[in-house]
């Protein structure tokens, strides 16, 4: 999970992003879908990027 590849704790993200620890739980469990705007705050949180790739 990308928390723990950049040694945070669930949280320290969600209080980076404006969410509680069991929100970010249920998204690296995949028990909950994320909007964008939320993806983005959460990879910026992380360091992480959005990369979109167009396959036909």
């Amino acid at each position: 999970m990308v928390t723990q590849k950049k040694q945070l704790t669930q949280t320290e993200v969600a209080a980076q992003v404006g969410m509680t620890q069991s929100q970010i739980a249920k998204i690296e469990r995949a028990q909950v879908e994320v909007s964008l705007p939320r993806l983005r705050r959460l990879l910026q949180a992380v360091g992480g990027d959005l990369e979109w790739r167009v396959v036909s």
